[in-house]
């Protein structure tokens, strides 16, 4: 069966994965291996929360499309919805999975198959992304093992954190969250003026290393002396 790289897509996936937990298993350990989250009750709700905001994220594609005739493509919505609505992680797997039925699945492939034909994301390269969340780790690590002050310090390392957990589940999720973590810490600026004058120039170097493999401009993006002194009372 193939994959489609579009939150309709990734949300099938990930159904379909849990619709092939026996039902009686619990519902953590199923969502935890399902979602590659890790022995932390807290990421993997994180997690949980991220995969049904895909529901959403589909709603809009499919919306933005006018030109066809969307209600056939969102027919999955409701059951899916009334899925994370309900269940709960203290019971088993088939509470949540029970609520949507093979032809829920099949609609939702459905709306996969025409999203990857009219709003397909980009296919970011594995290597780049590996190479962007070293840089990421590598300055991480160099940050708190510094003396710098708490306030710049949690100013950098909240955007970088965010940033590397988005590459690290870019194949659960996609480009979207990566995206939006880049755009955060670069729309920060603008709100931080201060903080955001005051790192190092690596900081601002792996921002714009990792905005530019997530493809947020078609022409590359550069943060530097130039950009910050578009900041606020510069």
């Amino acid at each position: 069966m193939p994959t489609y790289n579009n939150p309709a897509g990734r949300l099938h996936q990930l159904l379909l994965s849990l619709k092939n937990q026996p039902k009686v298993n619990p519902s953590i350990p199923s969502f935890a291996a399902v979602l590659n989250s890790p022995s932390d009750t807290v990421v993997l709700i994180q997690r949980i929360a991220r995969m049904a905001a895909l529901v959403e994220r589909t709603k809009e594609r499919v919306l933005a499309i006018t030109d066809q005739n969307t209600e056939i493509f969102l027919e999955w919505v409701h059951p899916i919805q009334v899925a994370f609505s309900s269940f709960s992680l203290s019971g088993q797997i088939g509470d949540f999975t029970d609520r949507y039925d093979p032809l829920v699945l099949e609609r939702l492939r459905f709306c996969a198959h025409m999203l990857s034909q009219r709003s397909s994301d980009p296919e970011l390269l594995a290597e780049e992304l590996k190479n962007v969340q070293k840089e990421i780790d590598d300055l991480i690590k160099e940050i708190k093992e510094s003396e710098t002050d708490a306030v710049l310090r949690e100013y950098m390392l909240r955007h970088l954190n965010s940033i590397s957990d988005a590459i690290r589940e870019y194949n659960l999720f996609g480009s979207d969250r990566i995206r939006e973590e880049i755009s955060a810490a670069i729309g920060s600026s603008f709100f931080y003026p201060k903080e955001a004058k005051r790192p190092r120039k690596e900081y601002w170097e792996v921002i714009s290393h990792a905005a530019n493999v997530a493809q947020i401009a078609a022409s590359a993006v550069v943060i530097g002396e130039a950009f910050l002194k578009l900041l606020p009372g510069s």
